[in-house]
């Protein structure tokens, strides 16, 4: 039984016509009925039946099929996981949270095409540290840069930066005439959140230090739906400072305290072997960077 034969097997299956099947194979049609015959004798029982000009799986073919697709696809698989490996393939995928996309990671990736002196080809996907953390344990993403995440053990973080905590506040509201805002001054403010656990954890332990009482008026799935509740006044966010939190209508006030940041960290799944090209940015991304397991 060869890997050919198999191939020829279900390219047959899926459109039941013997010509069809060779031309999409770039074969002709004898070499297929040949290979066919050859794989049905090697296993000893018919894989089709005739249906006037056509064929159809017989109950064996049937049988059969799926054992082959998914045989095939394993072996697609592992010859895509080796080309990448190899370099072949320089494409790769990058998960990002969008505070970390423009002041850190566009950056990054400059610098680091710059020592290579050669243009990466990657695609990078916003979203919230959760949904990006299991994109990238499913093998959707070749690295992420995300929260903090506890429980996310089979994944090993790198802090690569830190900045500091701003309020988004509607440019109407007395906060907006203040260059700095103490946390004890949101004791009680409708404040708004982002659906993300593990930052919206981060911001939860900041105000219970500070012993701040907090009102949660609403809630989004990213900041920028943030942005337009508080352009309608349903309350206040902490964010960070980076372009997609500014607009008209709001301002950002520096936070004044000095035991919080927003840290941004690096992920990579630790069973994962990476491909040259990948394995370069996260050794570059480290060089510097401190290890947090």
């Amino acid at each position: 039984m060869t890997l050919n034969q198999l191939r020829y097997f279900q390219t047959l299956a899926n459109t039941e016509h013997f010509r069809r099947a060779a031309d999409m194979l770039y074969i002709s049609q004898p070499s297929l009925s040949k290979a066919i015959a050859q794989l049905e004798s090697e296993l000893g029982c018919v894989l089709f039946e005739k249906s006037g000009r056509n064929v159809r799986l017989s109950e064996a073919g049937r049988m059969f099929l799926p054992y082959v697709d998914q045989a095939l696809s394993r072996i697609d698989q592992g010859v895509e996981v080796l080309r990448n490996f190899s370099g072949e393939n320089e494409r790769f995928s990058i998960g990002c949270i969008s505070p970390a996309l423009i002041p850190y990671l566009a950056p990054m990736i400059k610098a680091y095409q710059d020592t290579l002196q050669k243009e990466l080809r990657c695609r990078t996907e916003i979203g919230m540290s959760e949904d990006l953390l299991r994109d990238l344990l499913a093998g959707q993403h070749d690295v992420v840069f995300c929260s903090y995440v506890k429980n996310a053990k089979k994944v090993q973080f790198t802090k690569v930066c830190e900045f500091p905590f701003h309020v988004v506040v509607q440019k109407n509201s007395p906060f907006a005439s203040k260059k700095r805002i103490r946390p004890e001054e949101l004791d009680g403010c409708p404040m708004l959140f982002t659906c993300s656990s593990a930052y919206s954890q981060m911001i939860h332990e900041m105000l219970d230090y500070y012993h701040v009482h907090t009102v949660t008026a609403g809630l989004s799935n990213d900041e920028v739906g943030l942005l337009g509740m508080v352009e309608a006044g349903l309350g206040v966010f902490i964010t960070t400072d980076y372009s997609q939190v500014h607009s008209e209508n709001t301002v950002l006030v520096p936070l004044e305290q000095e035991h919080f940041t927003r840290a941004i960290y690096m992920a990579v799944r630790k069973d994962q072997i990476l491909s040259p090209h990948v394995q370069g940015l996260v050794d570059f991304v480290r060089s510097g960077c401190a290890d947090c397991c």
